[in-house]
């Protein structure tokens, strides 16, 4: 286990309710995971003395050693279970079980963001532009279409257009990787709808300005921000003025101060994730917390991230590389390949190198094959290389650095 060591004390912006069903959640999990019944190990619960700095970290590596000991007990194989990758950063995407129950909550939550900031999509239809292997799904509840897009050849832009007019959205929805894909594609074979949006959320991943600004020319309307992690689903939501408001229902946060003295680590607890709890998870990103009243009248605490450099997108596209090659390895898993560690060097305009660290050497062949076929749909020029390789250098924040230009 891994606590807290700082000699300063974090920066808790979550309210103390916040904090308080947080606390009871831990206890549950002390009960009923076997990972954190070692982890919470002589934490008395029941004690009012009890805070939240007393629990240990949790990271990543933990998280991947620990596998099914982190997940609730008899929630692996429970019909209610779903299972979701993460994005890959530490090296191989991290497996996830939630509930559906739980999975509704957060949407619920992400409801209650949007109607706040614009209220005319209460009740319309929207889409959600997905790298799934859906090609289309009712999603009743939210009255959300999903739709498969992750393909810029331009016959399939010009179809997955018309399936989009279609259904004439009020909005549109997905990573801002997947939706800079649709921009660019739109933009190449020179298209827009046919209806007016109302806006377009970009959620999950960092929100580039680069990408902003594609996504603002090609779909005509106002872009909001989502921010959150796969593990957690929401963290925070932008409103219209700008600024990115906690979301104080769905997760605890905490500033942790960095020696480097340039913003502050985040520490984020989920309170809705009890099949598989992630309590005070250290998800490698920096952040600032803001001051002040917002314009728009929330009272929600302003966090603003760090991120977006230039050096993330792939060479000649607005493609964040990091998302495009998550994708790309989360199919290959998906088709029954064990990568351990991968890293994609973009070497030249339309080549890249691919690092594999493989459970079985011999299976680099298939993969690499399989890798080819898949990124045909999303990079149609590129050519690639693959080499197996024992172990790949974390940076100095631990994270594999998964794409890299050496252009």
């Amino acid at each position: 286990m891994m606590r807290a060591t700082s000699t300063t004390h974090p920066q808790v912006i979550s309210s103390e309710k916040a904090v308080a069903r947080l606390l009871n959640l831990a206890r549950q999990a002390q009960e009923q995971v076997p990972f954190y019944q070692k982890s919470f190990n002589g934490i008395d619960f029941t004690s009012p003395l009890t805070a939240l700095t007393d629990l240990p970290f949790l990271t990543k590596d933990q998280v991947r050693a620990a596998q099914q000991d982190i997940v609730k007990q008899g929630m692996i194989d429970h019909p209610d279970t779903v299972l979701e990758y993460t994005s890959g950063s530490t090296g191989i995407p991290l497996k996830l079980v939630r509930s559906r129950t739980e999975l509704m909550k957060g949407a619920k939550s992400l409801w209650r963001s949007r109607a706040q900031f614009f209220p005319d999509v209460m009740f319309t239809p929207g889409v959600q532009v997905s790298a799934s292997e859906l090609i289309q799904q009712e999603a009743k509840t939210d009255q959300t279409i999903i739709l498969s897009a992750f393909d810029l050849r331009p016959d399939r832009v010009e179809q997955y257009l018309d399936q989009i007019d279609y259904h004439k959205p009020a909005w549109l929805r997905g990573h801002p990787a997947i939706l800079a894909v649709l921009a660019e594609g739109m933009r190449r074979v020179n298209r827009r709808f046919t209806h007016k949006l109302v806006f377009v959320e970009s959620n999950s991943g960092w929100l580039q300005d680069e990408t902003r600004d594609l996504l603002a020319e090609m779909f005509d309307c106002p872009i909001a921000n989502h921010y959150g992690t796969r593990e957690t689903y929401t963290i925070a939501y932008e409103c219209p003025h700008g600024t990115m408001h906690l979301q104080d229902d769905m997760v605890v946060a905490e500033l942790h101060t960095r020696e480097e003295g340039i913003g502050h680590e985040l520490v984020v607890s989920s309170q809705i994730f009890e099949t598989m709890p992630f309590i005070r998870y250290r998800v490698g990103d920096l952040v600032e917390s803001g001051t002040g009243q917002c314009a728009c009248g929330s009272s929600a605490p302003e966090l603003r991230p760090f991120g977006g450099r230039s050096n993330e997108l792939i060479e000649g596209t607005v493609l964040v590389g990091t998302y495009v090659f998550h994708v790309l390895v989360t199919k290959i898993l998906k088709a029954g390949y064990d990568i351990m560690q991968y890293q994609v060097y973009q070497t030249g305009l339309d080549t890249f190198d691919v690092q594999l660290v493989l459970a079985d050497p011999t299976s680099l062949q298939g993969i690499a094959d399989r890798f080819v076929k898949e990124a045909a749909s999303i990079l149609p020029n590129a050519s690639f290389s693959f080499q197996a390789v024992d172990h790949i250098e974390p940076t100095r924040g631990g994270k594999v650095q998964v794409f890299v230009k050496c252009l």
